[in-house]
Parts: C-alpha cells; sequence; structure tokens
C-alpha cells in the first residue's frame, strides 16, 4: 500500500492533494559561479540575480533510477545536504568536448533546471550549486553514442533552493537579472 498525503491522519495537515508531477522540462542550463554578479536569496528562495554566459544541459534521463537526474540527501555528521545532478551532453564531438568537457573539470559551477510541476509562478526553478558551487565528481563518454554523462554534487544547508528564472535567454548566453 503507498503513501496517500490525503487520506487517514494527514487529511488535516496537507493543502494539496492532487498527485504530484515528478521530472524536469528538457532544458536546463549550467553556469560557472564566477559569471554570477550577484544572487539574492531570501528564506531559501532566489529573490533576486544577475548572470551571464549559460550553457543548456539538455536529455535529462532518469539515470539511474529513481532520481531522475537529481538527488537530495541530508548528511548528519555534517548537517548539509548532499545533491547530485546528472545530465548528458548528446553528440557534441571531439572539438567541442574539448571546450565544454574540460572546462567542466576545474570551476564551481550552478546549474537551473525547471520542474515539470508548476507549483506556482514565484517557484518553477531549481537552483542547484547557489550556495556552494556543484564540482564535477564523474565524467564517462559512450564512444558508440557520443554522448558525456556528467555527474556534480555539492553540500549545501538547503534542501532546496528555488524561484522563477528565465531560462531561453540565459542558455544563449545573453545576460539575465531579476
Amino acid at each position: 500500500m503507498s503513501f496517500t498525503p490525503c487520506g487517514g491522519i494527514t487529511q488535516n495537515i496537507t493543502n494539496n492533494c492532487q498527485p504530484r508531477i515528478k521530472g524536469f522540462e528538457q532544458l536546463g542550463g549550467i553556469v560557472n559561479k564566477k559569471d554570477v554578479v550577484y544572487i539574492e536569496i531570501v528564506n531559501e528562495y532566489i529573490n533576486g540575480y544577475s548572470m551571464s554566459n549559460g550553457f543548456p544541459i539538455y536529455q535529462l534521463r532518469q539515470n539511474p533510477k529513481p532520481f531522475n537526474s537529481y538527488k537530495v540527501e541530508f548528511q548528519p555528521d555534517t548537517n548539509l545536504y548532499k545533491k547530485t545532478i546528472q545530465f548528458y551532453f548528446d553528440g557534441i564531438g571531439g572539438e567541442n568536448a574539448k571546450n565544454i568537457i574540460d572546462s567542466l573539470k576545474d570551476n564551481e559551477f550552478m546549474i537551473v533546471i525547471e520542474r515539470k510541476e508548476k507549483l506556482n509562478d514565484n517557484n518553477t526553478h531549481i537552483f542547484i550549486g547557489v550556495q556552494n558551487g556543484l564540482h564535477v565528481t564523474e565524467m564517462v563518454e559512450d564512444e558508440e553514442t557520443g554522448y558525456w554523462l556528467i555527474t556534480m554534487e555539492t553540500e549545501e544547508p538547503a534542501a532546496e533552493m528555488s524561484g522563477y528564472f528565465v531560462m531561453e535567454p540565459f542558455v544563449n548566453g545573453e545576460n539575465v537579472e531579476q
């Protein structure tokens, strides 16, 4: 029997009895933390930002299952949340690999992804690495397909940082502000 948040003892404490829409939209963006001019955080919500030189990440997949490319684990020994995100660069070829993959090795990054579930207008995007920066923990190339599977991790005080974000200009390298 699965847990039902709107039945039994919890029916009076939950505010939404609709089934959750899991996963993320297909377009996400990654940015080097040095290209983030400022980020304003208020109560674990991204209230304002200014950044440029975003780069698209595509094909967020359910690999490995079940964490749909993004996983958060509480670490009691450090009192932090370990966040792991995986994404693929699809068939970028050798020349682009030098420029893209190599640049991921030695820098701190932030990734912004959009939920499929639209909770409200001000809470549609998740900012991963905004507090302490993401670092690459694994990069694997599949020679046959040309895919690069990238795994990045960070440990941060907040379980989730969210807010509204304008994705298309960001992944086109333009400056975005709110």
